[in-house]
Parts: structure tokens; sequence; C-alpha cells
């Protein structure tokens, strides 16, 4: 919370702009940290609704694609780090970038039969929730892309940001389980 709206003003500082001089206002939706996308969801609202701009959202996997999708041919597999022994896992075509699952959380044990391997393909596969399971990905068929890739490059989060669709409407996070507090309440 310290920090996000600190880093929100030094950016607007650095251009010399207030967020009323903004023509809209974008975030990364997720997946990630239910307590962190809240916490942004929350500035951007405040700022939107301040400021009387409209305001979009960006997938997390699709910030992260946009780095080595376009390098790269075949299916690609993003999987973040989720809690211990689950990952938020989408499937790519590269080199369109097209979306061929909808984004789960998923349990490592799930992976073998979620990739859907083909005999003799070889599978891209980033992501923090490769680099905290190495395990899980010493296949022959896993190309495991360097560490560099696992976090979104500026340039893609600025191109996202630009073709995404600005609206003055609620946006919503993308959570694909629930919290840890959600979890913990016992059901009557």
């Amino acid at each position: 919370m310290r920090y996000i709206a600190p880093a929100i003003r030094a950016g607007l500082d650095c251009l010399e702009i207030t967020p009323h001089q903004l023509t809209g206002i974008s975030c990364v939706q997720g997946p990630g940290s239910f307590t962190g996308i809240r916490m942004v969801f929350a500035h951007v609202h405040g700022i939107s609704m301040a400021a009387s701009i409209p305001m979009s959202s960006i997938s997390y996997f699709d910030t992260l694609i946009h780095g080595p999708g376009k390098l790269l041919q075949g299916p690609a597999w993003i999987f973040i780090h989720s809690r211990r022994n689950q990952v938020y896992a989408m499937k790519f075509s590269l080199p369109t970038l097209r979306r061929i699952t909808a984004p789960v959380n998923i349990n490592l044990e799930n992976i073998g039969p979620l990739v859907n391997k083909v005999q003799g393909q070889v599978i891209h596969a980033f992501g923090s929730g490769v680099r905290k399971n190495p395990d899980y990905f010493t296949a022959d068929y896993w190309n495991i892309l360097p560490e560099t890739w696992d976090i979104p490059l500026p340039q893609s989060l600025l191109k996202l940001s630009i073709k995404a669709e600005y609206t003055r409407r609620t946006s919503f996070p993308e959570y694909l389980r629930p919290s840890d507090a959600e979890e913990n309440l016992q059901v009557s």
C-alpha cells in the first residue's frame, strides 16, 4: 500500500502531468496475489473516479506472452506461482499469441493431463511457477525459457494498455482461486 501511490505520483511528476491530464488509466487485472490485485484496483478506481477518466485492465498472462511470443513457434504455457504446489496456467499458440485455453489455477500434480502433449512436440514454458517448481518441468518435451521472460516488458505493458478497451464501467480483477481468508473460513 505504501508503494503504489508514491510510485504513481513519481511517474506523474516525472512526466510533469496531473491525473486530470490523462486520457485513461490501465492496470494489470491478475492473476496474482488477492491483496495485491485489490490494492492496485483500488488505486486505479480512485484515480479514474477523481480525475473523471476511463480505465481498462489487461491480463498478466497477455503481458508475459508478448515478450518471447513473436520469437517462437508452437505451443507455449505460462505458469505463474499461485501457492505451494499450485500455479496459474494458460496456453498460447506462437507466434500468433492466440489463447488456446482459459486461465486456470491448477495443482502441479495435474499438469501432465492439462498439457496434452503431442508426440515429438516441444512445448515452451516459462513463468514464476516454473522457477519455483523446477522438478515438474524436467521432461524432454519442455523448452524452459530464460528467467528474463518471467517479468513483463515495459513495452508490452504499454502496447497492451494502448490497445485496451477503456470504459467508465467498473473493471474487475481476474481471481482464479479463493483468497487464503476465504479458504480458511469454516462452512457450517
